[in-house]
């Protein structure tokens, strides 16, 4: 949010630019609030705006405390409004009077810094063509590390899961496994970002062509070596949220090796490459926030492990939010295991200020009966 405010008022030529700002102004609180005062009060001839301001209050204030004090004494409900209004209880936070001015003081240097940012934003440009003889170097060396690591999961991915882990101990599995697809995802990322660099310089080379779409069909494979591997990590020890958004980041980075190919063979603008992969980014990210994934993770781990329940981790459940407790509620486990997690928040429903209506009412549509 604050890179997207900060570009907000440079002028683009491509989208991915929006969610990159570029920081034209030094940043210097002092400076920028100096000079917000004195452009505040440019408008006025009269340079003693200031002065004349602080007299007018300097007059008023006695006239305000005389007249207070008599309305006071004249109306009993006036008066128990400004006893109300002055009074220090125990509601009073000094965190609050003192971090509340100091809060709107940074927001406003935010909002002034932001506005000094306004540039224009030049398009990228591709540079001079890479040596054909480095490139090509790099690139053949990646593929044949690459095609030697592949050549040893070719066993793993043409076998079943369960047929993979039948004979073997479960917890060397899981090892395997785990030990798999965060490393082979860094793998794909940095892929990804090779594919960037020398593309910015692609002048439609034939070798180039080539040498980088067998390298991305090889990192393709690998990814479908780490999403196996996370399928069978899950299937050995259940689902968690964070899993499932390793596996759908998966997903999202063999999309973007595939369409980075297609752009390769029709020679698309560079950038409109990175346009694309920021909009599927965005999309994929609301998709994937919109998603019930809390209750996921409670369905799928109470519908594998019906037939176990001493394997059921019902303390990773109690863990989850609000949107698990239907899951729960038909599985037969009791909220009051778990009420722990939910009790200082459920006050928080009996307050305006601080009332989540999706949360409240789900919280309040699961008592501690079931």
């Amino acid at each position: 949010i604050v890179m997207l405010y900060l570009s907000a008022t440079q002028e683009t030529t491509a989208f991915y630019q929006s969610i990159f700002a570029v920081l034209r102004a030094p940043f210097s609180p002092i400076a920028i609030l100096g000079a917000f005062v004195q452009k505040l009060f440019l408008f006025q001839r009269n340079s003693g705006i200031v002065r004349r301001i602080l007299l007018a209050i300097g007059i008023t204030l006695p006239f305000l405390l005389l007249f207070i004090y008599l309305l006071r004494s004249a109306d009993s409900e006036f008066y128990i409004y400004t006893r109300e209004l002055m009074r220090l209880n125990h509601y009073f936070s000094w965190s609050i009077f003192v971090l509340t001015p100091l809060k709107s003081v940074l927001l406003l240097i935010f909002l002034l810094y932001a506005a000094a940012n306004h540039s224009q934003r030049t398009a990228l440009s591709e540079g001079a063509p890479l040596d054909a003889l480095i490139v090509s170097i790099f690139l053949t060396l990646l593929g044949i590390l690459f095609a030697s690591f592949i050549s040893f999961q070719i066993p793993f991915l043409l076998q079943d899961n369960a047929a993979f882990y039948a004979n073997k101990n479960v917890d060397q599995v899981a090892l395997f496994a785990r030990e798999g697809f965060f490393q082979l995802m860094e793998v794909m990322g940095i892929v990804v970002s090779i594919y960037l660099v020398i593309m910015q310089r692609f002048k439609n080379e034939s070798y180039l062509r080539v040498l980088l779409t067998f390298l991305m069909v090889e990192t393709m494979i690998m990814g479908l070596v780490s999403l196996k591997k996370m399928a069978l990590y899950q299937e050995l020890m259940g689902a968690t949220v964070l899993r499932y958004y390793v596996e759908w980041f998966d997903y999202f980075l063999l999309f973007a090796l595939a369409l980075g190919i297609v752009f390769m063979f029709w020679r698309i603008a560079f950038h409109r490459l990175i346009d694309t992969i920021v909009v599927l980014a965005l999309l994929a990210f609301s998709v994937i926030a919109s998603l019930n994934v809390d209750n996921m993770v409670a369905s799928y781990n109470i519908e594998k492990f019906a037939q176990t329940p001493k394997k059921l981790d019902i303390e990773a459940l109690q863990h989850l939010s609000v949107d698990a407790l239907p899951s729960m509620k038909a599985a037969g486990i009791k909220r009051k295991e778990h009420s722990y997690t939910y009790y200082e928040k459920y006050a928080h429903c009996y307050s305006f200020a601080t009332y989540h209506y999706g949360y409240c009412s789900r919280l309040g549509s699961y008592t501690l009966e079931f």
